[in-house]
């Protein structure tokens, strides 16, 4: 049996993938799901940029490790690293690895023990949902925009 090997390629298909699901997701109101699945596909941008071509597979799920190990932050001024490194806090804080095991009332406890949102009226997993996508969609952006310079 073929054991599957983690390269920088498949971390990057994998979030290429995985960001298309979650909007698929997201627009037919699985948030929960589409929650995990943004986190996922930014973190697997971080591995594809961090990775080389078959190293053995890290179990960290950290955000924030990924992103250093990624080396992602933007060129510029301080603060333009200052925001980015803001909306990396705050997807590391809406994401976590354990997710998976959670179910719905589990995740939302979770966002309302964090408090990102403010005081939310309604379903709270939406409105970190949408969040989740646009941190997903820019880190990712920035992934697919850094791996066509390297290649």
């Amino acid at each position: 049996m073929a054991v599957p090997k983690f390269t920088s390629r498949g971390y990057y298909v994998t979030s290429i993938e995985h960001l298309g699901t979650t909007t698929s997701l997201h627009k037919i109101g699985q948030y929960f799901t589409a929650h995990y699945f943004a986190g996922v596909a930014a973190e697997a941008m971080l591995r594809a940029l961090s990775s080389g071509e078959e190293d053995q597979f890290d179990n960290s799920h950290s955000i924030e490790y990924w992103a250093k190990k990624a080396n992602l932050l933007p060129t510029g001024p301080e603060e333009k690293q200052d925001n980015f490194r803001a909306r990396l806090f705050d997807l590391n804080l809406r994401w976590r690895a354990n997710q998976r095991y959670y179910n719905m009332k589990m995740l939302d406890t979770w966002l309302h023990n964090i408090n990102l949102d403010g005081r939310v009226r309604g379903d709270r997993v939406k409105v970190s949902t949408e969040r989740m996508l646009e941190l997903a969609n820019e880190i990712v952006g920035l992934g697919v925009n850094r791996w066509n310079k390297k290649s």
